[in-house]
């Protein structure tokens, strides 16, 4: 299926609307591929995103494919709008540096990664990017969990911290939605 053939997102799972809590994310969506294994029971997806969708939503609206039709594993490939990106000037590396002040830690090191290109065997990464969704809980130990959701344009990922120290938990309270952060840190995958 080319994405001149997409179909919309409801159009193909018409059951679906409504069924998710954040089915106002989709409603723009167009499936521009789809695949299914009827061996292993699995369906993979490229879904076309006009606006960024955190990845949360992608987790459930995969669950929730897979229990409408009984899969053992649906994936969604969400393709998001590209940020725009300066022209490069003579004599200037391909990748932007992280700039800025610190909020925790020190500022990062190296060439930022385009969130697209980011997969589970790529270690350590430096990303910049736009704060879409902030949640922090707090655990029975006392501990702060910091959870937000960041795009590039590409892509987006989520950033989680596990924080203990008083200080660093002032900090941290300092992150919102709307800003532009550089984060560095070790990619896994939490579900």
């Amino acid at each position: 299926m080319s994405s001149e053939n997409a179909v919309p997102f409801f159009e193909m799972f018409p059951d679906m609307e409504g069924a998710l809590a954040f089915s106002g994310e989709l409603e723009q969506a167009q499936v521009i591929d789809a695949v299914v294994d009827r061996a292993k029971r699995m369906m993979h997806l490229r879904v076309k995103f006009e606006k960024e969708v955190p990845p949360v939503c992608i987790s459930m609206a995969e669950s929730g494919i897979e229990a409408k039709f009984g899969l053992s594993k649906a994936v969604i490939d969400p393709v998001m709008p590209r940020a725009e990106t300066p022209l490069k000037k003579s004599g200037e590396k391909s990748k932007p540096k992280p700039s800025g002040a610190a909020i925790l830690g020190r500022i990062p090191k190296g060439d930022i990664t385009h969130m697209d290109q980011i997969n589970l065997d790529s270690g350590e990464v430096i990303v910049q990017g736009h704060v879409f969704a902030v949640t922090s809980r707090q655990v029975r130990s006392g501990a702060l969990v910091l959870c937000f959701d960041m795009t590039d344009g590409t892509s987006s990922v989520r950033v989680s911290k596990f924080i203990k120290d008083e200080p660093t938990k002032e900090a941290v309270k300092n992150i919102k939605t709307g800003m532009d952060l550089t984060v560095a840190g070790n990619i896994t995958f939490n579900r």
